[in-house]
């Protein structure tokens, strides 16, 4: 058998050691995780504000909670702990549900500092005063919501009670449907029967008001599927009052939510409510209990006890809490004008507008496109004005052609006098040739036809220089036609020719001969243009009479374009004058007027053409006049 060791030296020590870490260990445990008698007793030193739910967990009832409690943490002078118990007493009216919840609750809350019940819904209230009456907390302080003003006369209320009561109502409920439908004349009732729903049960008294209004259709009570087909077929003149469908006729359940979304997916007329949670879900709208704003009130009655005031100082009233709130999207379903509504609705789901959409990009929109407009208005306006000024410059430039031909003419006046004065001595000689034929013993008649024939062709030749002339200095000018480049060279040299040979200048001419070269175009004009550029050549020559001078005219084709050059030997241009030379009022000449060149130019741009300068082969200036060919 084993046999007890004596302890060696040491051995006590340690073991008092051991035993002063193991309780030092177990004094931090004791204070991190405190006992149930600890817990206890924080409970009891910390206010609790215990919420009584008559229903089963509804939404509606979890927003009056939801703001009751931020209420009372915003309100309150002092912090509380909060306690929430869903009674379910909509679904479970009996007397054993009450007693097995009051001795659930005795028992769960015995070592809890309440301080406040509130008391959601009539059901709550009363068993809440019933609770105070079987359990330690008889003088608790009561604050009650959700009650209607009906079901609180028929409690008989203890001390220290207080709240406010709801006003629904029926009548409401059809000054809605008659905004939403023009002569209304009946009205379907949907959900669980009035006498039994727990703060709806007041408006069955209100049934006989109504039916001196409207027909009811009553729909209450009836199973899901007959209740939707009856909804299916409802006349132009009706609406629907939907208040709270929680079991239909076959028993089957329902969130009073989930039950409006079916009778909305059925019905064939808009649905007025009266809870704002419902709203949303396919009804129209209608007068409408807030759920937020009875949780707010409640709270603030709650925060007042908690603050030190008596529950019994604070009279019961009525809780404001009932607004006109419509859906948007259902009134456009229906065709309801906003003007029909009750005065201050409340419009939810409104689709934004354009404007309160994409309110900036509209107007940045909007400005780009009169900012356009105006410089576009701006431009034509511009382009009309130079039009104006165009077509006065060009009226401008046409007079001053004018003045250049005549002008042309004073210098020219020998070519013309030796033009005309040819034809005439012929006819002088003719005409004398045959009167002495006709003088002679024997006339020869043929001799006298001879010339008189050769009279009149003279006639014919110094009338056709006349005409020539004629065009050539007349104000107006033709239209466009085709004419030759080296007819016209021969035309303009008929006339100068006379001029050049007194200025002892040599006339090369050199006009292509295949294809000959033709353009459309002003053949007077043409000719200004020519002869302008003839008598500058002669100009720039005659002031040096120290050696010979040419004068070089050449008609070709280069690029599909018919080309003039008139080259001469003169003194040239002035390289600072090259870039400017086609500008009026400026000329190389002792008192040249500076208007030839610039007229020039202007006649061959309005032929589609181009003329350009450049120096000629050894000294002098070389003229280039490109125009399209016909």
């Amino acid at each position: 058998m084993d046999i007890a060791q004596p302890n060696r030296p040491g051995t006590f020590r340690r073991n008092r050691v051991t035993a002063a870490a193991f309780g030092l260990l177990v004094a931090w445990l004791i204070a991190a995780f405190p006992g149930p008698a600890a817990k206890a007793a924080a409970r009891e030193a910390q206010p609790a504000v215990l919420i009584l739910d008559q229903s089963a967990g509804l939404p509606a009832y979890q927003d009056v909670i939801a703001n009751l409690r931020s209420t009372i943490v915003v309100e309150a002078k002092r912090p509380a702990a909060f306690y929430t118990e869903s009674l379910d007493l909509s679904r479970f009216a009996t007397p054993d549900h009450s007693r097995i919840l009051d001795a659930y609750l005795q028992g769960k809350f015995r070592n809890v500092r309440i301080e406040v019940i509130v008391a959601l819904g009539a059901r709550a209230l009363d068993f809440a005063t019933t609770l105070r009456r079987t359990s330690g907390w008889s003088n608790l302080p009561v604050v009650f919501a959700l009650v209607p003003e009906k079901a609180l006369k028929q409690l008989e209320l203890p001390p220290n009670v207080t709240g406010q009561t709801i006003g629904m109502s029926l009548v409401n409920m059809v000054v809605a449907a008659k905004a939403l439908v023009p002569g209304l004349k009946r009205v379907a009732l949907v959900g669980d029967r009035l006498e039994s729903q727990t703060f709806r049960f007041p408006l069955a008294e209100e049934l006989p008001a109504v039916r001196s209004q409207v027909e009811i259709l009553d729909l209450t009570g009836l199973p899901m599927r007959e209740l939707t087909a009856r909804l299916s077929s409802l006349p132009d003149d009706a609406a629907v009052i939907y208040t709270s469908l929680n079991v239909d006729g076959d028993g089957r359940v329902f969130a009073p939510g989930d039950a409006l979304t079916e009778v909305a997916r059925a019905a064939n007329r808009p649905i007025v409510v009266d809870a704002e949670p419902h709203v949303g879900r396919g009804a129209a709208g209608g007068f409408v209990l807030h759920p937020s704003l009875v949780g707010q009130q409640a709270g603030r009655l709650a925060a007042r006890i908690l603050g030190g005031e008596s529950a019994a100082a604070i009279p019961v009233g009525m809780a404001d809490v009932i607004r006109p709130v419509f859906d948007w999207r259902q009134l456009q379903k229906w065709g309801v004008s906003e003007s029909s509504l009750p005065a201050g609705s409340e419009i939810r789901f409104r689709e934004p507008s354009m404007w309160e959409q994409y309110r900036w990009r509209v107007i940045v929109v909007v400005f780009a496109m009169l900012l356009q407009t105006a410089l576009i208005l701006g431009l034509l306006y511009e382009d009309r004005r130079r039009r104006s000024v165009e077509a006065s410059n060009q009226a401008l430039l046409g007079e001053l052609g004018h003045v250049n031909r005549i002008a042309t003419a004073g210098e020219l006046t020998a070519s013309i006098a030796h033009e005309i004065r040819q034809p005439l001595a012929t006819i002088v000689s003719s005409g004398a040739a045959g009167l002495n034929w006709l003088s002679a013993k024997t006339p020869d008649l043929e001799e006298v036809r001879t010339n008189l024939q050769t009279i009149v062709n003279a006639g014919h030749r110094a009338d056709g220089v006349l005409k020539n002339i004629r065009a050539m200095f007349r104000h107006e000018s033709p239209a466009h036609v085709r004419l030759s480049i080296n007819e016209l060279i021969r035309d303009v040299l008929a006339l100068t020719v006379r001029r050049i040979e007194a200025e002892q200048i040599i006339l090369r001419v050199t006009l292509k001969g295949d294809p000959e070269p033709a353009v459309l175009g002003d053949p007077i004009q043409l000719q200004q243009v020519l002869l302008n550029l003839i008598a500058n050549a002669v100009d720039a020559m005659n002031t040096d009479s120290t050696r010979a001078h040419e004068l070089r005219i050449a008609s070709g084709v280069e690029d599909g374009n018919a080309i003039i050059s008139v080259e001469d030997t003169g003194t040239g241009i002035a390289a600072d004058k090259a870039d400017t030379i086609f500008n009026a009022f400026v000329t190389t000449k002792p008192g040249g007027m500076g208007l030839g060149l610039s007229i020039c130019k202007s006649i061959v741009g309005s032929h589609g053409g181009r003329i350009s300068i450049a120096p000629g082969a050894g000294r002098g200036t070389v003229f280039t006049v490109s125009l399209p060919m016909a």
